[in-house]
């Protein structure tokens, strides 16, 4: 099953067109994705009602260290997304050693409504040498999830690590991502064995002023055509 991080409407209609199911949303896909604005999530259900709409808990671009007023914010941004028809989140908070925060975790799961939860890619930065220690840890936190590129920058380069992630998991899912396209998409399945994936499926695209005058730089946008393909190899491994 794949899974589409999003940042924008035009590439959430280009995920449900591909036949995504499930989407992250997110502002910000520059920064690796933050926390999305409730307007976002409520044209989101208002245009997909059926889209399942997992949203980033991540209120700033740089480390998954938080203080307690940053997950204060977090707190109220679960409450607003909650009451705006949200299905699950993605957060993921380390200590300063780069260990997994069982507080702030502890206190997303508290909040979280029963809703799903996905530890994101933080745990590419901690220590390869307890990485089933910190499998079996997230899963006993609560989470479903785990996004993760193995450890390394993507997921193609992490496979090994992903692999035994998945071999090591009980209850909790193992979704690769990071740098997952039609070229490699095949192989990162079969080595790893996992069943979901996460990509952008995106493509670059120019905005330009209307009078062509001023270019706004490249933005990355899902395109349905990419989507559709790897819906159709991520069917293969179900």
């Amino acid at each position: 099953m794949l899974e589409v991080c999003v940042d924008n409407l035009s590439s959430v209609n280009a995920a449900v067109e591909g036949g995504a199911q499930r989407i992250e949303l997110c502002s910000a896909l520059s920064e690796g994705g933050l926390t999305p604005s409730v307007g976002f999530l409520k044209m989101v259900k208002r245009t997909h009602p059926n889209l399942t709409v997992f949203a980033m808990l991540r209120p700033r671009c740089g480390n998954f260290v938080y203080s307690q007023l940053e997950m204060d914010c977090i707190l109220e941004d679960m409450t607003e997304l909650n009451a705006n028809g949200v299905d699950g989140f993605v957060f993921g908070a380390l200590t300063d050693d780069r260990k997994i925060d069982e507080d702030h975790c502890t206190l997303v799961k508290q909040h979280s409504n029963a809703l799903p939860l996905t530890f994101h890619r933080a745990i590419d930065i901690t220590d390869t040498t307890v990485l089933t220690e910190n499998v079996a840890k997230i899963e006993r936190l609560g989470f479903n999830r785990i996004l993760t590129s193995g450890l390394q920058r993507t997921a193609e380069l992490g496979m090994e690590n992903i692999a035994k992630m998945q071999q090591c998991s009980k209850n909790i899912i193992v979704v690769p991502g990071a740098g997952i396209n039609l070229k490699n998409v095949e192989t990162i399945l079969s080595t790893t064995g996992c069943k979901e994936f996460h990509s952008s499926a995106s493509i670059k695209t120019i905005d330009d002023a209307p009078d062509g005058d001023i270019d706004f730089g490249k933005i990355m946008r899902t395109d349905s055509d990419i989507v559709r393909n790897l819906v159709k190899i991520g069917q293969q491994f179900l």
